[in-house]
């Protein structure tokens, strides 16, 4: 997952509930007697914003292993570069 495809999902997310939100609010002022739909569409206005902030928690999350994952790669790449240059040695060593 980049952040491309992690923006672009959030947009979209923030998009579908300002769509259900007027579309609400259009229905409320010219038909306030569908208690039916506006209960239903209020329910979903719900949903998505739970999901909003569920969204927003896994984004951190996976910016914190992204960045965790990369120091962990550095570490790696330092113990690579030292199991080397004691190799070296070891080798020196074992020639005289």
């Amino acid at each position: 997952m980049d952040d491309f495809t992690t923006l672009r999902a959030q947009v979209l997310l923030s998009h579908t509930y300002l769509k259900i939100q007027g579309s609400l609010n259009e229905i409320k002022e010219k038909n306030p007697n569908r208690k039916d739909l506006i209960d239903s569409m209020e329910e979903t206005l719900e949903h998505i914003n739970e999901c909003k902030i569920y969204w927003n928690q896994l984004e951190q999350e996976y910016r914190a292993l992204r960045q965790n994952a990369y120091r962990l790669e550095l570490v790696n790449l330092d113990l690579n570069t030292e199991n080397k240059r004691l190799e070296a040695i070891n080798k020196a060593i074992n020639y005289e």
